[in-house]
């Protein structure tokens, strides 16, 4: 059972969503409960793809927290080292997503939905064994997008996120915590780690075919946006779109080491000339969407 120092999300579903969360060392602990945050959803149904998606709004306290797509970035060297954790998935559009409950996927806003073409994107999600192996494929059932991201017309960082949802039961392949990270490690430019699937290969895997997971570790730089992101400076390249940025925690307990991963940012861009990759900050709207969302399903 884990310390003070996390409280595992997946709580949430039993818990109101406006009592405080406490998420390990990297949580912020304060927020305005006299305001109301309002974020707008669209769900897509890919058993019914030309039905009108489904809109719905979730409220929650607000933020506390105070363009284009391109490339990612690579800080020579490149650091990316092979990655192995299952609960990383590959996305068929050349994305990532990582699993956070038994039937869900966060990943990011690009990965599902085309805005350009404004329309959700098809897809397939594709489970990796450490071997590069795909040991299962699956069909999303449905989409759940940020109606603020759909209607751009031009991109936005803070509203590129998206919940997959998924009729098979994801439970075995491991799953990733969500927390929200303090102000102060952001000062203290803390040190974090990102995964995916990326379309440039370190040294030594040129050749080898796409599909391989990959991790590499950094450190925060800022955050920007009012907050709304993270900026970093770990490695990624196209590809590791959707991927979490998690920090890596420990402790003992009655002899007993425990280590886990908690997701504080999901991975979705980046800005080459000022050499800083960006994730979307894990907030109080984004945990309410994902574990308090009654509309998940119906």
């Amino acid at each position: 059972m884990k310390n003070e120092k996390i409280f595992n999300v997946k709580l949430l579903a039993v818990i109101v969503a406006f009592i405080l969360l406490i998420v390990s060392l990297t949580c912020y602990s304060s927020f305005n409960t006299n305001a109301l945050s309002q974020r707008k959803y669209l769900r897509h149904d890919y058993k019914n793809p030309n039905q009108q998606p489904f809109e719905y709004v979730i409220s929650v306290p607000d933020s506390v927290f105070g363009n284009g797509i391109e490339p990612c970035y690579i800080f020579p060297p490149n650091d990316m080292v092979r990655d192995y954790n299952t609960s990383v998935v590959l996305l068929s559009v050349g994305g990532t997503g990582f699993i956070i409950g038994e039937h869900t996927i966060l990943t990011a806003g690009h990965c599902v939905y085309d805005i350009n073409n404004d329309k959700f994107i098809d897809l397939t999600i594709s489970i990796v064994d450490s071997n590069n192996n795909t040991i299962k494929k699956i069909n999303p059932r449905y989409a759940h997008v940020p109606e603020k991201y759909a209607d751009l017309t031009s991109y936005d960082i803070q509203y590129d996120y998206a919940l997959i949802y998924v009729e098979e039961d994801l439970s075995e392949y491991g799953m990733f915590n969500l927390g929200i990270c303090l102000d102060q490690y952001i000062n203290d430019q803390g040190t974090i780690t990102v995964s995916g699937f990326p379309q440039t290969y370190p040294d030594g895997y040129e050749d080898s075919e796409y599909g391989l997971r990959f991790k590499a570790s950094g450190n925060i730089i800022s955050q920007e946006n009012n907050g709304m992101n993270i900026v970093y400076d770990a490695d990624m390249t196209g590809g590791d779109s959707g991927g979490p940025v998690y920090v890596n925690e420990s402790y003992i307990s009655n002899n007993i080491s425990y280590d886990y991963n908690t997701v504080i940012a999901i991975n979705v861009a980046q800005n080459v000339s000022q050499k800083k990759n960006k994730g979307v900050r894990i907030n109080f709207d984004i945990l309410q969407f994902c574990y308090q969302n009654v509309h998940l399903t119906n």
